[in-house]
């Protein structure tokens, strides 16, 4: 396990924490109701943790993939927010997913992968 950059454990961290409270507030809001949504809502939140746990313990390889993947939902969700009008909610929806790819980009650079 490699020690990861300040910036790569920071936004590793803040998805955890967000995360679980999303998950939870989701969970809370969603008893008693039919979420037709809350397959993706699961999904989002269980990416979002295992993107921090990777990133937190320096998985380079699979944090390459998740930024990836981050990135493209975090993409796809400024393009619904932006088609809604919620301009802000789009700009921030794009913050940590960048944040994470740039820190696993500077983890790259520090540390050479064995083939």
């Amino acid at each position: 396990m490699d020690k990861p950059n300040i910036l790569l454990k920071v936004v590793s961290i803040l998805y955890i924490i967000f995360d679980v409270i999303a998950g939870v507030f989701f969970f809370i809001l969603s008893i008693g109701y039919t979420v037709p949504f809350m397959p993706l809502v699961v999904l989002g939140v269980a990416l979002g943790i295992v993107a921090g746990v990777a990133g937190v313990k320096a998985k380079i390889r699979l944090c390459k993939v998740l930024a990836i993947v981050l990135l493209t939902d975090a993409v796809i969700s400024c393009v619904l927010n932006l088609m809604t009008g919620n301009i802000v909610s789009a700009i921030i929806n794009l913050v940590l997913p960048v944040l994470y790819s740039v820190g696993v980009y500077k983890q790259t650079q520090s540390v050479d992968l064995p083939e």
